[in-house]
């Protein structure tokens, strides 16, 4: 049987039915179908994905549909983080409030906001 969406494709690999599985690994398939939309640039800890959403996360307990919006949010949060920690010395992986970087971040998610959501 033919998985139709990303919502089917999840609850799939939810229930790790044999059809999203690779036995022999003891894992998820690496060639799971995809639904629309351009491939992400980098798709690690990326299962699938339709025009608007992705599966992203290692294992059954994390694994999550978000929009591609999110994800990239989750992107610039994730490089901010890593100017905010060289400016205020701070160990967080995100920027923190009240780090003049955090200004940068709402900048950032501003544009992102407007852009497509495909490449």
């Amino acid at each position: 049987m033919k998985i139709k969406n990303l919502n089917e494709l999840y609850k799939k690999m939810l229930m790790k039915h044999s059809s999203v599985m690779d036995w022999t690994q003891g894992q998820w398939s690496t060639s799971l179908p995809t639904f629309g939309g351009t491939e992400p640039s980098d798709t690690e800890g990326i299962w699938s994905w339709d025009e608007t959403r992705l599966i992203v996360g290692t294992c059954a307990s994390d694994l999550q549909i978000i929009s591609r919006i999110d994800a990239r949010y989750d992107l610039v949060e994730d490089v901010a983080g890593e100017f905010c920690m060289g400016y205020c010395g701070r160990d967080t992986p995100k920027a923190c409030e009240g780090c003049p970087i955090r200004d940068l971040i709402d900048s950032l998610d501003s544009i992102l906001a407007k852009m497509p959501i495909t490449k």
